[in-house]
């Protein structure tokens, strides 16, 4: 029969110890885990509650939101609409004023120029006002 070398038997013994610190060493680490986790078991019940209210303010700005927008959409389309009625009375007013005003056109342009020449002829007429010297600041 063969025997086993007296190194081989060493390395074993020494893996077999590392073997059995690293288990210890990991039992250890995950009992901490556990108790960790116990304790955060309150915070985060407290935490589910504060995401479940903000969800809901989440949701109920939202719906007011949607409210808003459709008041807006609403009141957009009743003011587009009045402003398509306004818009068609003052073409239609434009459309009956224009043949009376373009008959006032040559007055009008006649009264400008009359308004034009009366008051180059006053400002003709208005003394003229003798420029002051300046005087320099010292």
């Amino acid at each position: 029969m063969t025997e086993i070398p007296i190194w081989w038997l060493v390395v074993s013994a020494l893996f077999f110890v590392v073997n059995l610190v690293v288990l210890v060493v990991l039992a250890v680490i995950g009992l901490k885990v556990v108790k960790m986790l116990e304790e955060s078991k309150p915070q985060l019940a407290e935490l589910n509650v504060k995401v479940n209210r903000l969800v809901d303010t989440v949701q109920s700005t939202a719906a007011k939101v949607d409210d808003v927008a459709s008041s807006v959409r609403q009141t957009t389309q009743t003011v587009g609409t009045k402003a398509s009625n306004a818009a068609g009375v003052f073409e239609n007013a434009s459309m009956a004023a224009g043949p009376l005003l373009s008959k006032l056109v040559p007055g009008i342009n006649i009264a400008m120029v009359a308004l034009k020449a009366f008051r180059a002829f006053q400002a003709h007429r208005a003394p003229k006002v003798p420029k002051l010297p300046k005087v320099s600041k010292k």
